[in-house]
């Protein structure tokens, strides 16, 4: 038996699966005595332009097991695999096969109708024993791949490109993402079992030409038909089909929208009184190079989604769309604008480069703008949590520029008593920042990506960090006030010493609250990071040293009550958690002037949290292992989940009462992205909108969220509304239509990863948990099916 698909995986080093194509036809003998597995480098005619021969050099790996048991009657090889290369304007398949022609008009043409082969170009033979190589070439046109012929006694696996008209050599992960397709779409006529991890791999001898990796990029854009899609959304559950579909969750796409592009309604259609305005979605666009790097998401180049929702001739709703990477000059260098191939140069945070230059490379601030949207008075900026914004025209998604928003005076400066210490720090920050600044290119304050818009008093409220206090035993916390035309109306500034990490924080009406994220110093982490061995982040570790929560409650106003509290004094909250997202804090005054503050938010386990293996990217291998997000055996409470706070002040600021209430008694499952209606926010609200996981999934039981829940705070109740088979959802936001509070519109990007399709959904928020939940579900065109997004922001016309 052949097993052809480890060639291709073998060569990307992905998982490798055993494929065997089940049919009805007689008794097939096998003649080879060993399981024989190939793996082939193509290299694109470098003179793909027009000039030269249209010869692609293959080499070719063979690895071998010991055949097993398995009966042969029912078992027919898969033969070839088929790739793509763009030269002369047209696409040209070669073919590898272990089965001869038997005549000058090749055999494959009779199992693959939509590619037509010349006779064989090329014969590999290994000495007597061992089977013999015919590569041959032809042309494929963009027909879905055809069924297996009547009576076939093989089948050649096709991959085709992404895009037969693209002008550029088409990328390793389309053919990656087609064979995927493919297989799983043929359940349950295929079987996939991984390799055992004994199997070895010897490569033949090449010629050092002929050895060239295809780029691991973009997978959103191969186009299986609509009939094959139909079967692969119900492929059975196994590790095989959730490795895959967590992989394509990550798919790159490099396409952008010269123009916007009018969304067709694929369920539904836009209630008339859905408010006017625009979704934006901010998130990475590219994860990998056609130079042989990847890079964690977090690290990805910002690729800003924006749905505009119109009225259109009299009452009809229409929603226009459109995508464009943010022009960062990390994004200028590393893409090349005539060719539209990408070489990364900046090592990023969270990655190391394989294709580019690693040791002494001090490009380590690569400010790719991914992580959220704001849209407040004029202005549309994209936020990165280590640099300034970018400024985005609203208009044509074009990048203004950088936008320095912070400044670099102090403001109302509360300094705290560190004492001698408290100078030994002041010293080191002395030498650290002309070092971080001139030689890491690093501002000397970074913005936290995450804001917050207090509708009362409309401000918009955005919180920086120093540079060099990530690496020092102390954060300075500086708050900003800004109204709706920028104008600063507020700024204080907060020392606190310890060494903490923010991601994300709350406020309420006059407090700041800011969970203290622990993290130490990595010495040995920090040597290989310096030395281009490690990723930049390998300088930190998680600090799970003691066993509370330090939360910080720190006043808003000069004038604000329980003045008399220490600030630098943490409340300790009774359980170690680490803070991810939040979704809203309040507080409440009684009459005797005690003060008592709620705060939703989203936190995981100290033990699980890894910055090496955020989103379970393996920075080592430059794989994404779904693993790390999917712990099962009782460990599932260490994931990200929903929790209530609740802190009680007396008068004078004294805490005389701090509980953590685990949401989960309402939604026992991983739960993350928590939303509310923005009116709320900073206000009593009731409803908290969060992604989960309905644990369907036997292999993906956690994340990717396929799950939207509506929590009501208010009576201990979970209404949720989940979508179908091997799709997911991303971050829910609200979009609010009335006054009370749950009346409006939840928006969700819908991820269909068996059709490699994307959706905008529209979810009647009261009507969440009942059959009618969707009102509207607007697709993506194909071609544009864009990865995962990570933060949105709702604007209002």
């Amino acid at each position: 038996m052949l097993l052809l698909v480890k060639n291709l995986l073998c060569l990307l080093k992905f998982n490798v699966y055993h494929v065997s194509y089940t049919s009805q036809l007689p008794e097939h003998k096998s003649v080879y005595p060993e399981v024989q597995c190939l793996s082939c480098d193509v290299e694109p005619n470098e003179e793909s332009t027009g000039n030269g021969s249209a010869d692609s050099k293959v080499g070719i790996t063979r690895s071998t097991e010991r055949a097993r048991k398995i009966p042969q009657h029912h078992e027919v090889p898969l033969l070839g695999v088929v790739f793509p290369v763009i030269t002369r304007g047209h696409t040209e398949c070669v073919v590898t096969t272990m089965v001869p022609p038997p005549s000058s008009s090749c055999l494959l043409s009779v199992f693959a109708s939509n590619l037509i082969l010349t006779p064989p170009r090329r014969v590999y033979d290994q000495g007597a024993g061992a089977p013999r190589f015919w590569q041959f070439a032809g042309t494929a046109s963009e027909a879905p791949f055809p069924p297996r012929p009547a009576g076939a006694s093989a089948l050649c696996l096709l991959l085709r490109p992404s895009l037969l008209s693209c002008p550029s050599p088409v990328d390793g992960t389309s053919l990656v993402a087609e064979a995927c397709s493919i297989i799983m779409q043929a359940f349950p006529v295929h079987r996939l079992q991984p390799l055992p991890p004994s199997t070895k791999l010897l490569r033949l001898p090449t010629t050092a030409s002929a050895r060239r990796t295809i780029p691991f990029v973009s997978a959103a854009a191969s186009s299986p038909s609509t009939s094959q899609l139909a079967g692969s959304a119900t492929a059975p559950d196994s590790p095989a089909v959730a490795f895959w579909d967590y992989q394509l969750l990550f798919a790159s796409q490099r396409s952008e929208t010269a123009e916007p592009v009018l969304l067709r309604a694929a369920h539904g259609s836009v209630p008339a009184d859905f408010p006017r305005g625009t979704y934006y979605l901010a998130g990475p666009g590219i994860f990998s190079d056609d130079h042989g790097s990847t890079v964690n998401p977090l690290d990805g180049h910002g690729y800003l989604r924006a749905f505009d929702f119109r009225r259109s001739g009299g009452s009809s709703d229409e929603v226009w769309y459109s995508a464009r990477y943010v022009a960062t000059p990390a994004q200028r260098e590393e893409r090349q604008a005539a060719t539209g191939r990408w070489r990364f140069t900046h090592r990023g945070p969270f990655s190391v480069l394989r294709g580019g230059r690693r040791v002494g490379n001090l490009k380590v601030m690569k400010n790719v703008a991914n992580t959220s949207v704001l849209k407040w008075g004029p202005r549309l900026m994209c936020l990165w949590e280590g640099g300034d914004p970018y400024e985005i025209d609203p208009a044509s998604l074009d990048t203004v520029g950088p936008v320095d928003l912070v400044g670099s005076d102090h403001g109302d400066r509360r300094q705290s008593d560190g004492g001698s210490r408290g100078r030994v720090v002041d010293v080191a920050a002395h030498f650290l920042k002309p070092i971080l600044r001139g030689v890491f290119k690093m501002p000397p304050k970074r913005l936290l990506a995450h804001y917050k818009i207090d509708a009362k008093r409309n401000r918009l409220l955005m919180v920086s960090c120093n540079a060099e206090d990530m690496l020092l035993p102390r954060s300075t916390f500086t708050f900003y006030e800004f109204d709706y035309n920028y104008e600063l109306k507020q700024k204080k500034e907060f020392v606190i010493p310890d060494h903490l990490m923010i991601h994300d924080w709350a406020f309420t009406d006059s407090h700041y609250v800011l969970f203290g994220n622990r993290i130490k110093l990595d010495i040995p982490g920090s040597l290989l990071a310096v030395a281009g061995l490690h990723p930049m982040i390998s300088a930190l570790a998680v600090n799970p040293s003691q066993p509370s929560t330090p939360i910080y409650v720190l006043p808003r106003f000069s004038q604000s009550p329980n003045q008399d509290r220490n600030w630098l004094v943490p409340i300790q909250a009774p359980s170690q958690q680490w803070a991810l997202h939040t979704g809203n804090a309040f507080e409440e005054r009684d009459g005797n002037g005690n003060l008592k503050i709620q705060l939703q938010a989203s936190v995981c386990s100290y033990q699980w949290l890894n910055f090496h293996k955020m989103f379970g990217y393996n920075w080592r291998t430059g794989k994404l292992d779904p693993s790390f997000m999917n712990l099962v055996d009782g460990r599932e409470a260490m994931l990200p989940h929903l929790i209530q706070v609740s802190i009680e002040l007396d008068a004078k600021g004294t805490c005389y009462g701090c509980s953590i209430a685990n949401l989960p008694n309402i939604w026992n499952r991983p739960a993350d992205f928590p939303a509310i209606n923005p009116d709320f926010s900073g206000q009593k609200n009731t409803y908290v909108y969060v992604g989960s996981s309905s644990g369907t999934r036997r292999f993906l039981p956690r994340f990717p969220f396929d799950t939207i829940v509506k929590l009501d705070l208010s009576n201990g109740s979970a209404k949720s509304w989940s979508t179908g088979n091997r799709m997911f959802v991303g971050e829910p936001i609200f979009v609010p239509k009335g006054i009370e509070e749950d009346d409006g519109y939840v928006l969700v990007v819908e991820y269909a990863v068996a059709q490699q399709m994307c959706y905008l959904v529209i979810l009647d928020a009261r009507r969440i948990g009942e059959a009618e939940a969707v009102v509207a579900k607007l697709e993506v065109p194909k071609h544009l099916t864009f990865p995962i997004g990570f933060h949105g922001f709702w604007s209002t016309k």
